[in-house]
């Protein structure tokens, strides 16, 4: 599947030693109904502008998502193309950054025009379950390949590193690019995740070494990344609940935070 600056969606299949595309849905801006008695309903219908999409990944095995420039994600159903895709409003401005997890196939960030990084899990909410707002509008922010909790963003020409095992409100280390003339285009964590790679736009490739910063095996990570975001929003009215009934994963994480909550040990 791929999704192109025009709001076609496509699928590609390798047959016959060659790939062949099929568009499969193409996102309108909106529908206008034109007064038109002498047509049939079918045909008065017509559509506006079209959305100029930004970013597209595949979420999980049923579900993409599509970021647009108007700073709205749309989720649609891989199985189910024919139904209408649910818009979630995310941002203001352009869709910057639509990135998901490594260690979970539901929870995913998206930054825009304005000065958040929003956090969500799966497409259940039309909200994100954390913000972390800066002040300042963000470039781009990402994950860490090794570490679940831990995001990279790019923010005012300053390196920020957030830890949500750690808290939401602040990032635990900021660092301001030596050459500050010079705007940040793009960074990325190396394999091991033991250090992020930050280029500008002279073409200057800047490497930052993350000490302190400890990864554990895939599966420890992916309970870090639920328990952080649990430990986050427990004790709000509406998150939880809805968590405990749709996933497993936080169901059992919630039972253990009130364990923990009421002095006694979890077994």
């Amino acid at each position: 599947m791929a999704c192109n600056t025009s709001g076609c969606i496509s699928r590609y299949c390798f047959t016959l030693g060659k790939f062949q595309e099929k568009l499969v849905m193409k996102l309108y801006n909106s529908l206008i109904q034109e007064e038109l008695p002498e047509k049939n309903l079918d045909e008065n219908k017509t559509y506006k502008s079209v959305f100029r999409v930004t970013k597209f990944i595949e979420l999980n095995q049923n579900a993409d998502l599509v970021g647009t420039a108007d700073g709205l994600v749309y989720s649609f159903l891989y199985d189910d193309l024919m139904t209408r895709p649910k818009k979630i409003v995310s941002h203001f401005g352009i869709i910057k950054s639509l990135e998901k997890s490594p260690f979970s196939q539901d929870v995913y960030l998206t930054t825009g025009c304005d000065c958040n990084i929003n956090i969500w899990v799966s497409d259940i909410f039309l909200e994100p379950v954390i913000t972390l707002s800066v002040g300042k509008q963000i470039e781009k922010a990402i994950w860490s390949r090794t570490c679940s909790t831990i995001i990279a963003s790019i923010i005012d020409n300053c390196i920020q590193i957030w830890d949500l095992s750690v808290t939401k409100y602040e990032p635990i280390f900021v660092q301001k690019m030596p050459k500050p003339d010079r705007k940040c285009t793009g960074l990325e964590f190396t394999a091991d995740g033991k250090h992020l790679c930050v280029s500008d736009i002279s073409g200057e490739v800047i490497v930052y070494v993350l000490s302190n910063i400890s990864s554990h095996d895939k599966d420890d990570e992916q309970y870090n990344l639920v328990y952080a975001i649990a430990k986050i929003i427990y004790g709000t009215k509406y998150l939880p609940s809805v968590l405990i009934k749709e996933r497993k994963e936080f169901a059992e994480v919630f039972i253990k935070l009130d364990y923990e909550k009421y002095g006694r040990k979890f077994s």
